[in-house]
């Protein structure tokens, strides 16, 4: 069996400002940097990690770099098949200018996510496949350890869904991880199996899920 700590990104500047990021390279803000020192130390404090994995943006490596500083400088191995949804001409636009723009695409993606299709991007199916596929080859080669994969908001939202469900048709039921918040999920023989979801207590007052705007 492996255990699987899937850490979504601390705050982003594009967070900050709403802003439909996908796979723009967006740095932590300050928010973001002193979230993922947090929740590096919770990890470092509850868990024995064999090794780190994590999107190849930015905001993702930034914080698996500091997961990594608090577990002793273990190295970080980047893929892009852990990145968030390629959002073609989403990428970068406020989310109050989509809501006017495109309303009737992007209220499937607040709605019907599982069958949202970004405009000239992927659909979010096709990022739930490479990114579930990455996931279970990680899971195979390090049986019997624990890793921490440091990605994004839709791909963890995905691979809850899939833990749970099998699949991603109902994950608009999912909530959205909060920024720096830990998901647990085992998976053995290649089943996979929810043990937590968005654990971010440890954040304290600097959970951005205490926020309401």
């Amino acid at each position: 069996m492996t255990t699987l700590l899937f850490v979504r990104h601390g705050e982003s500047r594009a967070n900050k400002y709403h802003l439909y990021t996908g796979q723009t390279h967006i740095p932590l803000s300050e928010l973001g940097k002193a979230q993922a020192t947090l929740t590096g130390k919770y990890i470092a404090k509850k868990y024995k990690v064999d090794k780190i994995y994590s999107s190849d943006l930015i905001r993702a490596y930034d914080t698996a770099c500091s997961i990594s500083e608090a577990l002793g400088m273990l190295p970080v191995y980047s893929h892009p098949d852990l990145r968030e949804i390629y959002a073609g001409s989403w990428e970068g636009a406020r989310n109050t200018q989509l809501e006017s723009i495109c309303a009737e695409a992007f209220d499937k993606w607040k709605n019907d996510v599982a069958n949202c299709h970004c405009p000239d991007g992927e659909t979010v199916a096709e990022l739930a496949d490479r990114f579930y596929k990455k996931v279970l080859e990680i899971a195979a080669e390090n049986d019997g350890k624990t890793v921490v994969i440091a990605s994004h908001a839709t791909p963890i939202r995905a691979i809850t869904t899939i833990a749970m469900y099998g699949s991603i048709e109902k994950m608009a039921d999912i909530p959205w991880a909060t920024n720096a918040s830990v998901t647990v999920i085992e998976v053995e023989n290649g089943k996979l199996t929810l043990k937590e979801a968005s654990i971010d207590s440890h954040l304290g007052v600097l959970s951005t899920a205490l926020w309401k705007d």
